[in-house]
């Protein structure tokens, strides 16, 4: 197969280091704990930013917020109604985020189990678009020096790359295939599903 037809490069170990499959098992389960907390911390705030219309109150629902403090940084002292909305609407982005995440990475866990490569795809297409939006956001971040914003969406990428590599490379050995055609099929003759390549082109990745 030729290899230039593939969104993303393979992998023998996690980390260079780790049993490629366990480990992955392992941390994408770490992993999804974790964003599920961010999740119902995103839910939490929302539901706080909705209900707070007085914006003193506002202020002080944004100071006791950690989740806020880490993702967004310490408030203004003074927040306006534009501030709020742009909490609000910031803040929607990365429930649905988090939802997706919520939702793709059991398909993942249990394509891992049963060793069938169409359960991974949701989870890659997710994994390829968040890795563009933090790259454009990393760069983003670079030009208008945000460096709360620079580190953020460096993390993401390094994390989300090391993961998506590592989960497509399983994808890869256990019989996914990317080909020019719009098939996906699989070495061990599971009926042919829709490919990672034409996938991407829906979503213009």
């Amino acid at each position: 197969m030729d290899k230039q037809n593939d969104p993303l490069p393979t992998s023998q170990k996690f980390c260079f280091y780790f049993e490629l499959k366990p480990s992955v098992g392992f941390y994408i389960t770490f992993e999804y704990i974790l964003w599920i907390l961010l999740l119902l911390s995103a839910v939490n705030l929302e539901i706080d930013c909705l209900e707070t219309t007085d914006l003193n109150k506002f202020e002080e629902v944004l100071r006791k917020d950690l989740f806020y403090n880490i993702i967004f940084g310490v408030p203004d002292t003074v927040p306006h109604e534009n501030v709020r909305a742009a909490t609000i609407f910031l803040n929607s982005i990365l429930v649905i985020i988090f939802l997706l995440y919520f939702l793709f990475t059991p398909l993942l866990l249990v394509g891992m189990m049963k060793s069938s490569p169409n359960w991974f795809i949701p989870y890659l297409i997710y994994d390829i678009v968040m890795i563009n939006l933090s790259g454009c956001f990393f760069i983003v971040a670079i030009i208008v020096w945000n460096l709360r914003m620079f580190w953020l969406c460096f993390i993401f990428f390094a994390l989300k790359l090391n993961s998506a590599i590592a989960v497509f490379s399983i994808y890869k050995r256990e019989g996914g295939k990317v080909t020019d055609s719009s098939e996906l099929s699989y070495l061990s003759g599971v009926t042919p599903a829709t490919t990672m390549e034409s996938l991407c082109e829906a979503v213009d990745v």
